[in-house]
């Protein structure tokens, strides 16, 4: 099963109105387009239009001048095919079905035969819809969640991956192979993620944008790449754009790794803990240049949109899947482990440009799941019942609003380690051990059945309201629930249950009226609702054990 999964863990970690728009695009021919452009990783807080002190994003920043910006984004989980069917459904994990990212066959059906799709809807009311991107988009090939036309890489099947090594072995076809010859010589070189490069995908978007064969039918376009994934490799100029040139150690191109201990050691990041604050600030370096790497391919959309006189007519979307861990307090250098360190693993960017709306900053919380409903508001005036999410156009229609929204969440797989503050972390496995590939399901790789449940309960959870965030984290002993005063502390250091104790029971109900549930509460209801009696925790959540090889080393 190992050597299954060494090639492919390299992948893996490289892994408004309504009336304004009802007057202003009253028939087909007029109805906004909308194009969603994310990078997979990319935190709000490394955008220099959100404050960064690098000038890491002009492109980003220029748009941003003229569009809606929500500053706290979240999504409910930290992980890249779970949080995009969340973007795309309006649901949480727990409704769509999807819970970490090595789903079964049927956790795939029922997201394909069940969940509501911004993009299918929208394709049924006549928007030509497609999806462009790289390995990241390659979720899409299993839930193409309505997308009409689909142009994305391969990377969740291991048959691709042994067509990939087979390919990468030959150094004449990397060599001379990489462009368009190449691809119609050599198709599947189209499917890996080798060479389906971020610049690629935005040729790709720009053709598309181009090329319409019907320039009056409203288009629908997702465009994602992986450009903030980790190990932040970026090609140059990037990778020396903010990195010292005196570096030499290393982390020089991108973060080094071991892709055997990845797969066989859930541990495997506890070499990134000992890193003397050069190498960490290095790291960060390399990640701002796929920051400014996405800008320029970012700019490159925009202003083609600009050059077909598409910005009056056309939605733009800046977000992501999910944020990323770089060396805050108790992570490493991963996503949807852990709350630990604050809210950097779930804050999303969410710049919204509408066309002839004055730009604004929202700094409430929303949730990534309030786009589609938001999205489909503005494109067709509907609503959708399955949605989960909130209609976010009370903001963008005024500033002074506010829809008192909680974010609630839960981690992902755990690909490393959790670290706990005040406990010893519960053991999970490593992805050789609870993994295997299944042949029936296109040779995908998924998570054995015997381990499911104990995964799901052994998530870290977590509700954050405007002042306070709870977070549920098992542990080897049982359970441990902390509380922390986020404008007091927004890395959430300091447990704080004892000196509040009516919060503390407050956040608790509501937290566990979501985990077991599936009940959401808005800030206000959190905080000044009458209690009814606490809600009994289920004993599959006192202590879960799983099959232990390995000593966990306390920090």
């Amino acid at each position: 099963m190992r050597y299954y999964l060494i090639g492919a863990s390299t992948i893996l970690l490289f892994w408004a109105s309504s009336n304004f728009f009802k007057l202003t695009f009253p028939s087909e021919s007029e109805r906004p387009n909308v194009i969603i452009i994310a990078s997979d990783s990319l935190r709000p807080d490394h955008l220099s239009c959100n404050g960064y002190p690098r000038k890491t994003s002009p492109n980003i920043d220029a748009l941003e001048a003229k569009s809606i910006n929500f500053t706290k984004c979240f999504t409910p989980i930290g992980s890249t095919l779970e949080s995009m069917i969340g973007l795309m459904s309006s649901q949480y994990p727990h409704t769509h079905g999807v819970r970490h990212m090595f789903p079964s066959k049927n956790d795939i059906l029922k997201v394909n035969l069940e969940s509501p799709k911004l993009p299918k809807i929208l394709k049924n009311s006549g928007y030509e819809t497609a999806v462009i991107g790289d390995w990241c988009s390659a979720i899409f090939n299993e839930v193409p969640m309505g997308f009409e036309n689909i142009q994305v890489s391969e990377f969740d099947s291991f048959r691709i991956w042994l067509s990939q090594a087979l390919y990468l072995s030959h150094p004449v076809i990397p060599m001379y192979f990489d462009n368009k010859f190449g691809y119609w010589l050599f198709p599947k070189l189209e499917s890996f993620a080798h060479y389906l490069r971020a610049e690629v995908v935005t040729d790709r978007a720009i053709n598309k944008i181009k090329n319409r064969k019907n320039k009056t039918t409203p288009f629908f376009y997702t465009i994602f790449t992986g450009c903030n994934h980790f190990a932040y490799h970026a090609p140059y100029p990037y990778y020396e754009k903010w990195t010292d040139p005196k570096y030499q150690g290393p982390n020089k191109y991108q973060v080094h790794f071991d892709p055997n201990e990845f797969i066989s050691s859930s541990s495997w990041d506890e070499k990134f803990f000992s890193y003397s604050d050069e190498e960490k600030q290095h790291i960060i370096d390399l990640y701002d240049g796929c920051v400014s790497r996405f800008d320029d391919c970012v700019g490159r959309i925009i202003k083609t949109l600009e050059s077909e006189n598409l910005m009056n007519n056309t939605i733009v979307l800046i977000t992501s899947d999910h944020g990323e861990d770089l060396f805050e307090p108790y992570t490493s250098l991963t996503h949807g482990v852990s709350f630990n360190g604050g809210d950097q693993g779930n804050l999303v960017p969410c710049i919204l440009y509408i066309p002839k709306k004055e730009p604004k900053k929202i700094n409430q919380i929303v949730r990534n799941i309030d786009l589609a409903p938001t999205l489909l508001k503005l494109t067709l005036n509907k609503t959708e019942s399955q949605f989960e999410g909130t209609n976010l156009s009370p903001y963008i229609n005024d500033e002074t609003s506010d829809l008192n929204l909680a974010f609630y969440g839960e981690t992902g797989f755990p690909f490393v380690q959790r670290r706990t503050k005040s406990d010893i972390p519960l053991y999970v496995p490593p992805l050789d051990e609870l993994t295997y590939v299944d042949k029936s399901f296109k040779f995908h790789i998924v998570l054995k059945p015997e381990y499911e449940k104990n995964l799901i309960t052994s998530k870290e959870r977590c509700l954050r309201t405007k002042s306070w965030k709870i977070v549920f984290s098992p542990t080897k002993s049982g359970y441990i629930h902390s509380l922390y005063n986020i404008k007091n502390d927004p890395q959430c250091l300091k447990d704080v249950s004892n000196e509040f104790p009516s919060i503390m029971k407050r956040m608790k109900h509501f937290l566990w009226e979501w985990i077991l549930h599936g009940k959401e509460y808005s800030n206000d209801q959190i905080m000044n609702d009458p209690l009814p009696p606490a809600n009994q925790i289920p004993s599959d959540y006192e202590k879960i054990k799983f099959p232990q090889k390995e000593t966990i080393n306390p920090l």
